[in-house]
């Protein structure tokens, strides 16, 4: 598989900021500071997420699409969203802090429309 591009597109508090266009997604969840923005960056094969080594850094649901050729006798080219969502355990400025992000990261799987499937594109 080769990455074709890769992309930020939006950050979003809740559910009417994430895209439903049909385009799959894969919600990147975890604790604070374990690498889910990191991972954004290996699968997309560049830097497009934000990382530090400080936890809470990602505030928000961060969509990132990504484009890739299957190859030679693979499924064409598709896209996916890759959704990196707030870390749960930590957050800089304390217990309102974390509540706030659980609460963004509990709306993203609460949006209907987002079932998808990998389909070959044009």
């Amino acid at each position: 598989m080769k990455v074709l591009d890769a992309q930020f597109v939006t950050s979003a508090v809740d559910a009417a900021g994430i895209p439903k266009d049909g385009v799959p997604h894969v919600a990147l969840v975890g604790r604070s500071n374990v690498g889910k923005s990191t991972l954004v960056n290996a699968l997309a094969g560049r830097s497009i997420a934000r990382t530090s080594a400080a936890p809470g850094k990602t505030r928000l649901a961060n969509l990132y699409r990504v484009t890739v050729d299957g190859g030679p006798g693979g499924p064409g080219r598709w896209r996916v969203y890759f959704a990196d969502l707030p870390g749960y355990g930590y957050a800089r400025g304390g217990r309102d802090s974390v509540v706030e992000l659980a609460r963004i990261a509990a709306a993203y799987f609460q949006i209907e429309g987002l079932e998808g499937r990998i389909e070959a594109i044009e």
